[in-house]
């Protein structure tokens, strides 16, 4: 990947931290103004037409804006919260820096930096086909709907002038008492206004990923050295011992450390995100199926990124999950820590008992981000649909 090319291995997720400052998350009150200035333009384009200026009257259209609605709604929320939240994400990147340079610096085993390397190039590149993934969908999403208008205009280009000829919207709404639907300059108009929103919107929905991936992929890697070096414990006596024995506690309490503050960050966002999930899957899938038309393209997009977004924030977290309790089991079972001094007995006990608590990200600590929580969510969206289905 050339753009933002990883140069400083040292450095923990420079790509997050590059983006974050380019959209105004982070850095001065200058470039924080943009950030605001950018979401009252999505309010203003999006949001206060949806919510005040209603839809056509047909049902179907009202259930395509509505789930629109909460997507938008969700990312404003979302953005919102990490914005507040930045401080959190600070500390995580300087204890990061912390582990990252005690580790270069004792040069303690060259397995360590082999696991900072290689975890640093695979967040970065992850990070980045995230970013391709999310720019290819959201050109698809506005794009087609253009086209598709621009297509059905050539055909239509020798009918006659009192027949009408609906467009093809990007999202269904309206706007500000512009005839979106039959005027083609009030359509050019707004589909400007809009795809500045689009484009606004993918690089939330791509911030709002990897803000919970890059942290998660790195708090792994520290439980993976811990786990390394607990394995090697047996090879050390005496005051070596005892050192290691310290700094892998230490190392421990660190990766604990950046769960709580990814907790305080995204705890919120995730909550909303469930609930987000479950609307808009049941009213999407609802009006997909009643409407197998040219409308249906984009709609039927915004539900695969959004299915697919859960799903990864929930596998992702369950890794999570498994690496801390791979902690306790490589104390019990990799080290043979009853062999070992009496006090240093003590205290693998005491990292022993903190590791057996499960840590993962929760919904408002509710209930774990979880691959059971996403099935559960699924069922529920289903549930709901079947309902409206039957009531609608």
């Amino acid at each position: 990947m050339k753009f933002f090319e990883l140069t400083e291995l040292s450095s923990p997720m420079p790509y997050l931290l590059r983006v974050l400052e380019i959209v105004g998350l982070r850095g001065s009150y200058t470039q924080q103004a943009r950030f605001v200035i950018l979401a009252l333009w999505s309010v203003l384009i999006i949001v206060i037409p949806k919510v005040f200026l209603g839809y056509r009257g047909q049902i179907d259209l009202m259930i395509r804006g509505l789930s629109e609605l909460v997507f938008q709604l969700h990312q404003h929320v979302r953005m919102a919260i990490i914005y507040w939240q930045m401080a959190e994400l600070e500390e995580i990147v300087k204890i990061l820096k912390k582990v990252f340079n005690n580790v270069r610096a004792t040069g303690l085993d060259g397995e360590l930096n082999n696991m900072v390397d290689e975890t640093n190039r695979k967040v970065d590149r992850s990070a980045k086909m995230y970013s391709i993934y999310v720019t290819i969908a959201v050109n698809v999403f506005f794009i087609c709907p253009v086209l598709q208008t621009v297509a059905v205009c050539f055909i239509n280009r020798n009918r006659n002038a009192t027949e009408s000829i609906d467009y093809i919207l990007t999202m269904e709404q309206e706007f500000y008492g512009l005839n979106i639907h039959k005027n083609l300059l009030h359509y050019a108009i707004f589909e400007f206004c809009i795809g500045i929103v689009h484009y606004w919107t993918a690089v939330s929905f791509t911030l709002g990923g990897i803000v919970v991936y890059c942290p998660i992929a790195y708090i792994m890697l520290i439980f993976k050295m811990v786990t390394t070096r607990l394995e090697k414990l047996h090879r050390l006596s005496g005051a070596a011992l005892q050192h290691e024995v310290s700094n892998v506690i230490d190392l421990h309490l660190d990766g604990l450390k950046c769960i709580e503050h990814l907790e305080r960050i995204v705890t919120l966002p995730m909550l909303s995100q469930l609930f987000a999930f479950v609307l808009i899957l049941s009213l999407m899938v609802l009006y997909i199926r009643n409407n197998l038309d040219l409308n249906a393209v984009s709609l039927a997009v915004l539900l695969i990124v959004v299915t697919a977004e859960t799903y990864k924030i929930c596998d992702l977290t369950t890794n999570l999950s498994m690496e801390s309790f791979a902690v306790a089991d490589a104390i019990y079972n990799s080290t043979d820590w009853y062999r070992l001094p009496a006090d240093t007995q003590k205290a693998l006990s005491m990292m022993l008992l903190r590791a057996q608590k499960r840590e993962g990200v929760t919904a408002a600590k509710f209930s774990y981000m979880d691959i059971e929580r996403f099935g559960k969510v699924v069922q529920t969206s289903y549930s709901i649909y079947i309902v409206l289905k039957d009531s609608i």
